[in-house]
């Protein structure tokens, strides 16, 4: 019994999805509850005396509301509504939505990446920031918020939820694109012949051209040697000129031989023959 087929996977993608929107979850709520806390202040790369860029926040939120919770959830309902034959069975499979599925995926990857890299370091920066000289106290002791005249409280556990949560995200979307890939290499769509758009044939066209050119070559040389060959006889410049047979095209007669001169009868005047 064969495990890894497509109908396996497109499981395996559904299940991915699905933990991907719970991820999702962990880092909106965690952070906004933090931002509910100190009236929208961020306190990623927080100092003693200032707050963090509010952007440190709403990124990480942003991507996690676009990316993991909307189109995860939207890909999984589509899949399962597809497998169930009630709507788009025949698109799930098709190479466009493949290809579409394969780049979001990829860039979704990197997003997270970056989000994941925002929460981890700014809240590195503000333990060791806000409690300097002592960051070990992190997490022991609260935060004064002079603008809602409070003290926030668990924000070291909800940043903990939402770096993890992130984190586990993006090494969800690593098995994602895995996925993608099965499927993308089961379509047949790596190959040449398969890409949406035409490879040009360059190469194959500057042989076709070098054996035009050697071709050309060919027939002018052959048209040149006929010309030679057709010219008529005497002129001064050669002794023989070689004329086409009459038998056929291309052949050549030999050359006629020359008159040889009869031998003398007796020896020739002047010289002494002896006898032996």
């Amino acid at each position: 019994m064969e495990v890894l087929t497509e109908g396996n996977v497109r499981i395996v993608t559904v299940v991915i999805c699905s933990v991907l929107s719970f991820c999702a979850l962990l880092v909106i709520v965690s952070l906004s509850l933090i931002l509910s806390t100190t009236g929208g202040n961020c306190i990623l790369y927080a100092h003693s005396t200032s707050y963090g860029s509010d952007a440190l926040c709403s990124f990480p939120i942003a991507i996690a509301t676009i990316f993991l919770l909307l189109y995860c959830l939207a890909r999984a309902v589509f899949i399962v509504v597809a497998l169930r034959g009630i709507f788009g069975k025949e698109y799930i499979g098709h190479k466009v939505f493949l290809i579409v599925c394969t780049v979001v995926d990829v860039i979704s990857c990197l997003l997270t990446l970056v989000s994941g890299g925002l929460i981890s370091h700014g809240f590195n920066v503000m333990c060791s920031e806000v409690f300097k000289p002592h960051p070990d106290k992190c997490g022991s002791l609260d935060i004064y918020i002079p603008a809602t005249n409070s003290f926030l409280k668990h924000y070291h556990l909800r940043l903990n939820i939402a770096e993890a949560g992130v984190w586990l995200g993006w090494v969800l979307w690593l098995l994602l694109i895995l996925c993608d890939m099965f499927h993308v290499w089961k379509a047949d769509l790596l190959s040449a012949s398969s890409l949406p758009f035409s490879m040009p044939s360059w190469p194959i066209r500057g042989r076709q051209q070098t054996g035009s050119k050697a071709t050309k070559g060919r027939n002018d040389s052959e048209a040149s040697s006929e010309r030679d060959i057709q010219q008529p006889q005497g002129s001064s410049k050669y002794f023989f000129r070689p004329r086409l047979a009459e038998g056929g095209s291309g052949s050549r007669t030999p050359p006629p031989s020359r008159p040889v001169p009869k031998r003398p009868e007796g020896p020739p005047k002047g010289v002494m023959m002896t006898k032996y």
